[in-house]
């Protein structure tokens, strides 16, 4: 994806993420900025619509590592989240950024080394495992060929076992993975759907086989692999797509290699649904039943959530899928109990 322009920060000349962008993008103008926070305010769906041919480059000062704010009311992992960039420039439809970014760019934090010194600082007294990932608010590897970031976190987290850390995907962007050696704390996922579903709502992500692709090659090299199928949708012959894509994963995929998967249904903040229809007047994902529920959230009723979850678990356990490797992903307690899953969280 081309960009256009780059705002750089003060101090920022000699970045090798700059280098990099250039190298890609030699016609991209550069435009020095004091701060990021004297960025205009103002913001509209054009600004958010045109964010992947502009970049702000930065040194991030704030919230560098933090723990995922788990949706109220609902079961959580106790995922922390480090902060490397916010932005993405795929177009799902169903992404909750198009109703919460307020930046007409993607932000890429320069100061790496930075971020890993300060992660292993907050868990250096750790006695249990934890996860960690990049993947909150930006794909983990979208950018990973111009920032490297993966050379860097792995580098750092590779001798200290109770870090687990994951980097969470939906491009072929892994070439870096087969520059280092595979460590088991590292951890690749993958966020999968049927072929049809991603035409329908995932635009400019890699298609199914070239994903499945990737976990095979990652796997193969010695990596652990993880997989979301989150947001589950409830689309035509819902039943047949997951059953299909699931068994496709597992033809290719030795079930013992997958570290975990987590399932969630489509949901969203009530504000988001009109910018949904704005964005994408002929959009599908919208068609089914939905209620604000427990958290606010408009969701799939309960009858129908845990029908999908029912289904869907049983595909995995009729592909030799562990249940303590299976967790829901911002759901509440009453439905782990009707589907008799344990919060193990066995990382």
């Amino acid at each position: 994806m081309k960009i256009d322009e780059i705002f750089l920060e003060e101090e920022l000349e000699n970045s090798k993420i700059l280098k990099n962008i250039i190298e890609r993008n030699p016609e991209a103008k550069i435009y020095s900025i004091k701060n990021i926070k004297d960025l205009k305010k103002n913001f509209s769906v054009l600004d958010y619509n045109t964010r992947a041919s502009r970049v702000y480059l930065t040194n991030g000062k704030f919230n560098l590592v933090k723990r995922c704010p788990c949706t109220k009311n609902c079961v959580s992992c106790g995922y922390y989240v480090l902060n490397l960039g916010f932005g993405c420039p795929m177009e799902c439809e169903y992404c909750f950024l198009q109703g919460y970014q307020n930046l007409n760019g993607i932000l890429l934090n320069n100061n790496i080394k930075e971020y890993t010194s300060k992660m292993m600082e907050f868990f250096k007294n750790i006695k249990k495992r934890i996860r960690i990932g990049t993947g909150e608010f930006t794909d983990s590897l979208v950018y990973d060929d111009i920032t490297d970031y993966s050379l860097d976190i792995i580098s750092e987290v590779k001798n200290n076992e109770n870090i687990i850390f994951e980097f969470k995907t939906k491009t072929t962007n892994i070439a870096n993975f087969f520059r280092s050696k595979p460590y088991s704390n590292t951890v690749v996922s993958y966020s999968m759907n049927p072929q049809k579903i991603i035409e329908i709502s995932e635009h400019y992500t890699a298609d199914f086989k070239e994903r499945l692709n990737s976990l095979k090659k990652l796997s193969d090299y010695g990596y652990s692999i993880a997989i979301h199928l989150d947001p589950l949708i409830e689309f035509g012959d819902w039943k047949k797509l997951y059953y299909d894509c699931i068994n496709d994963i597992f033809s290719e995929i030795d079930p013992s290699k997958i570290r975990w998967i987590s399932l969630g249904t489509f949901r969203f903040n009530p504000s988001t649904k009109k910018v949904i229809e704005d964005r994408f007047k002929y959009n599908k994902i919208l068609d089914s039943e939905m209620i604000i529920d427990f958290d606010g959230k408009l969701r799939y009723p309960y009858l129908l959530r845990k029908e999908i979850y029912s289904y869907i678990i049983n595909c995995l356990k009729n592909n030799n899928i562990e249940q303590d490797k299976i967790y829901l992903c911002m759901e509440e307690v009453k439905m782990w109990k009707d589907l008799k899953l344990e919060k193990i969280f066995s990382w």
